[in-house]
């Protein structure tokens, strides 16, 4: 599976984990004499990792593609974790996933709306869909990602969430229909499968979402008289005298 490349331990580098986790174990002299090497290490550890996530980046967005212009399209889903919920989304709804990196705030907007960002010069809004739905604000770590609505759905928006797992078969799962999907996503569910594991995932319609005039409306309540308050007086008011 692809999420494998970035979970795996990507290199071992014990004496730069020894510094990192316990300073206090080196001594001042041989660490002095050994930064160099430890720094170049550092560096390979790190040039290492981003070049998974880039190349996971990369199979994603090109089996995103490749599954949409499949005739089987309709029967594989977008794996995503939200919370401790997997979830499994449309291709046709879900345009790509890019990293969560660079969300500029937007002021007098609820906690779960992080902002904006610049895709490709589009500026697309995140949301913190967990925090949305009253979980936990997600943890935005090297696992999360932005997954970003279809055009189709005509809203510039993208939905971060806590992993993207790869792509799913349908026919790899069974749907068990008289079980209930977690009551606070019953109203987009779109279906209840299982694995071959034993885990649940929940078919999530993004359509329905759309729907929702809690998740259109990002302002706080009463921001256009707060942030009219902080406006500076007019010039004519300030210039005049006592």
């Amino acid at each position: 599976m692809l999420d494998s490349q970035v979970d795996s331990p990507l290199s071992d580098f014990s004496s730069v984990d020894l510094v990192e986790r316990h300073p206090a174990k080196v001594e001042p002299a041989s660490f002095a004499a050994g930064m160099p090497e430890l720094m170049t290490q550092r560096a390979e550890r790190f040039a290492r990792r981003r070049h998974c996530l880039y190349e996971f980046q990369a199979q994603l967005s090109e089996q995103l593609q490749r599954a949409r212009s499949e005739q089987n399209a309709v029967i594989r889903r977008l794996g995503i974790v939200i919370g401790a919920h997997h979830c499994l989304l449309e291709l046709g709804e879900a345009g790509e996933v890019v990293p969560s990196q660079d969300i500029t705030p937007v002021p007098w907007t609820h906690s779960w709306f992080l902002g904006l960002t610049n895709l490709r010069g589009h500026l697309i809004g995140v949301v913190d869909i967990a925090a949305w739905l009253g979980l936990p604000p997600t943890l935005i770590d090297r696992d999360c990602r932005v997954v970003v609505l279809a055009p189709a759905l005509g809203m510039q928006c993208g939905l971060l969430v806590s992993k993207v797992t790869g792509l799913r078969d349908l026919r790899s799962l069974q749907s068990v229909s008289e079980q209930s999907p977690p009551e606070l996503l019953n109203a987009w569910s779109s279906g209840t499968f299982v694995d071959e594991s034993g885990r649940h995932w929940t078919g999530l319609a993004l359509t329905r979402l759309m729907r929702e005039p809690r998740f259109v409306q990002t302002a706080q309540s009463g921001a256009h008289l707060s942030a009219a308050a902080e406006r500076p007086p007019p010039l004519d008011n300030s210039l005049q005298s006592d």
